[in-house]
């Protein structure tokens, strides 16, 4: 008996398997072709416009093992710590980046001075008694390899750790990124941000310089004499805090202060010209001298709701002036 199956049985299936499993191939590799097209074209858009494409959530951070510039020598960063050495004779640190965030931190007790450069490699140099850092044109030599399509495949972060008792100045900037300054006692802070924030907590410095073009600021238990804060376009913020003399504007964003602790003589004056501005002052309201005025908008002193444009009170030696275009004012006393 002849056996059929061969031409139209169980015998021929595998033949139209096969030609589907090749199917299924050339499906998938067109798919990859078709993927490979738009990671160009999303690579080549960030290009045109100079920004970075972040692949960072898809893959996780390495830690890069090179010598690190400092000063002309050479030396491994297998740890991804740059130890600073004795920080005697430096009054100032100054930390320059692009596309990468920026924190000033205390170094845990009895470590030493230093700082961690997430992916980044930085330029170490003496300048007098300023130590520069400087990140705005250096990238670890192995993820340089996947820029073609400006791809970058690991966080940018650096992280400075400075010792307790150190009190010198630190000046950031940062193009592309925020900064963030915790839990330590300065002679100063100048931070400047361009599409970044600032945040600071827990702070004690002499005085206080932040600009930020487009990103918020922000500060928590600050304790400083002389401060200014600027943002174009993003709002203003310090809580528990306190200072002798604070100026602060906005050009697009709100101003809040809240938990102020204002010294016996010097003046607050916050400014913005879209948004509101609120200030909660600790202290009775004869303790202080205030002058309000918005041309769009409330006016409200201890909650209650005053008439007109502009307002002004007080006898006191201190200072107090908001003012507003676009936007209601809120002033507050509160007992100690």
């Amino acid at each position: 008996m002849v056996d059929k199956r061969d031409n139209d049985g169980a015998k021929g299936a595998p033949k139209p398997r096969g030609r589907r499993g090749i199917f299924v191939w050339m499906l998938v590799a067109l798919g990859m072709v078709a993927l490979g097209g738009i990671m160009l074209g999303i690579g080549w858009a960030a290009g045109s416009r100079g920004g970075n494409v972040s692949i960072e959530r898809w893959f996780p951070p390495r830690v890069s093992v090179w010598p690190v510039r400092s000063g002309g020598a050479d030396f491994e960063d297998s740890s991804a710590f740059e130890a600073f050495g004795p920080m005697d004779g430096i009054a100032e640190i100054r930390i320059a980046a692009t596309s990468a965030s920026i924190a000033v931190v205390p170094a845990a007790p009895g470590d030493p001075a230093g700082a961690r450069f997430g992916n980044l490699e930085p330029s170490l140099r003496r300048a007098g008694d300023a130590l520069i850092i400087d990140t705005r044109d250096y990238e670890r030599r192995w993820t340089r390899s996947l820029n073609m399509f400006n791809f970058h495949y690991a966080r940018r972060e650096i992280l400075v750790e400075l010792p307790a008792g150190w009190e010198g100045s630190v000046a950031i900037s940062n193009v592309n990124g925020g900064a963030r300054v915790e839990d330590l006692s300065l002679a100063s802070l100048e931070a400047g941000t361009t599409s970044g924030s600032i945040r600071l907590r827990g702070l004690s410095a002499r005085a206080l310089s932040l600009s930020a073009t487009n990103g918020a600021i922000s500060g928590v238990g600050l304790d400083f004499i002389d401060g200014s804060a600027r943002s174009v376009s993003g709002s203003i913020r310090f809580e528990d805090s306190s200072w002798e003399s604070l100026t602060a504007g906005a050009t697009n964003g709100s101003i809040r202060v809240s938990g102020a602790r204002l010294g016996s003589r010097g003046s607050t004056r916050l400014t913005t010209v879209s948004g509101s501005v609120e200030l909660e002052a600790l202290g009775a309201r004869e303790d202080f001298s205030y002058s309000l005025s918005t041309v769009n908008g409330s006016i409200a002193v201890d909650g209650q709701r005053v008439g007109g444009r502009s307002a002004s009170g007080g006898s006191g030696a201190y200072q107090i002036a908001l003012r507003t275009t676009n936007g209601s004012i809120r002033l507050g006393f509160v007992s100690r």
